[in-house]
């Protein structure tokens, strides 16, 4: 899918990938030139518990869910610019990104995601998601967050929300198989979520959802205990442990979900197999925990080559040097239009809201509470650009002393402010 077209892209531009891998033991981050082979065990220094990684455009973001806060690292000398902390969310999990600009963060603990703006590090929105949310992908007008319902030993009902990504509302919600891990969304615009199940009476299975009906249509049956997904090549790979002598490596192809291989018949690999990174030619690299090792192997699970690492490597992303592309395939928006800052700020009872130009299409700005619930929605006609908010809800009740966020969202924009209502 959209790998396989940054591999593509990457090669005509003579661009050479980088693997940024997670080091969990160490607390480190590796990374391989994919074309040269070179390895550096100890690229960059991560924080306490090290998470997950994703790349957008020339950064990587490394999520440390001990120190509560997301490492930005320039991915072209592996070089940590800051570290971002994350005010309203506890043992930070999995990033995606918005548009370019913002993030989303998953908090398994504080059972939240909280919405960041990077240019100020501000938290623009805090999204209540369920139990223990874990997995998001960000596509299309959506993103999509995995409620894995595990407060431990006690693994609970798992849902799907659906948000809009403009709006940061709560559209809709699914229900998954047990403890959903991971996403990938294919070529037929279907959401393939990863359900880990309990690790042992409860075995993993893969629900196929159809985004424009949102309903699962197929429940793949792939046993084990899989827990993250990569497609390549048409093929759908899964990570699924195996901590004795081998690793597990899962796989179906896409088109037709027929299964290759599963928890009856896995591919083997290195022990632990934690992460898949699938390549456009079918092949695919794996992280193998307890080993230290990345591989890459084909499409029948044959080894081409491996590369020796550090301390306990996880979570993989690829950085493909001269590209602009999002790792989790989401559409940028552009910043052309803006709010500018809110008037008076603090305010008593009216705030004024202004574009910084002529609002050229139809816009809306939300208003939401300090707790991410939509207040308010003001419409901006085509020609205008500013509007007033009067403190009052979509009922017409005036609303509490307290912060405010206005969010403009528009065919070409995507922004936010803080505000300060006193009464």
């Amino acid at each position: 899918m959209f790998l396989c077209f940054l591999i593509l892209l990457a090669q005509l531009c003579g661009a050479s990938p980088t693997l940024f891998v997670v080091q969990t033991l160490d607390e480190s981050a590796a990374t391989i030139d994919l074309e040269s082979e070179a390895v550096n065990q100890h690229a960059a220094t991560l924080g306490t518990i090290p998470n997950d990684v994703i790349v957008h455009k020339n950064m990587a973001y490394v999520s440390n869910s001990g120190y509560n806060n997301i490492q930005e690292i320039d991915a072209e000398d592996a070089t940590t610019l800051r570290e971002i902390q994350v005010p309203g969310g506890v043992n930070v999990w999995s990033m995606a990104m918005l548009n370019d600009d913002t993030m989303a963060v998953t908090c398994s603990i504080s059972n939240n995601v909280i919405i960041i703006k990077l240019t100020d590090e501000a938290v623009v929105g805090v999204l209540a998601a369920g139990v223990a949310p874990q997995a998001i992908l960000v596509h299309g007008d959506y993103f999509y967050v995995g409620a894995t319902g595990v407060s431990y030993p006690v693994f609970g009902p798992a849902t799907v929300f659906v948000f809009n990504r403009f709006t940061l509302e709560r559209v809709d919600s699914l229900s998954v198989a047990t403890n959903p891990q991971a996403f990938a969304v294919d070529n037929q615009n279907r959401l393939h979520v990863v359900c880990t199940g309990d690790y042992g009476s409860v075995a993993g299975e893969v629900d196929i959802i159809d985004l424009g009906t949102r309903s699962v249509v197929a429940e793949l049956p792939i046993g084990g205990s899989p827990s993250n997904i990569s497609m390549g090549g048409g093929i759908a790979y899964l990570a699924a442990g195996g901590w004795g002598a081998e690793g597990y490596v899962y796989a179906y192809r896409v088109s037709d979900l027929e299964i290759f291989h599963d928890s009856s018949n896995p591919m083997t690999t290195g022990s632990g197999a934690f992460d898949v990174e699938a390549l456009s030619d079918g092949s695919f690299l794996v992280s193998c925990f307890n080993d230290d090792i990345v591989e890459q192997r084909d499409s029948s699970g044959n080894l081409i080559r491996a590369f020796s690492l550090s301390d306990g490597p996880a979570q993989m992303a690829i950085y493909y040097e001269g590209t602009q592309a999002v790792s989790d395939g989401s559409p940028t928006v552009s910043n052309s239009i803006v709010l500018t800052d809110p008037y008076p700020n603090p305010f008593n009872e009216v705030v004024q809201l202004e574009l910084s130009s002529v609002a050229k299409t139809r816009s809306k700005i939300f208003i939401y509470n300090n707790i991410g619930q939509l207040v308010r929605t003001l419409v901006v006609p085509i020609g205008v650009r500013t509007t007033y908010w009067d403190s009052r809800d979509v009922h017409g009740s005036p609303v509490t002393s307290g912060v405010y966020i206005a969010r403009l969202a528009s065919s070409s924009s995507i922004d936010s402010k803080r505000m300060i209502l006193l009464k």
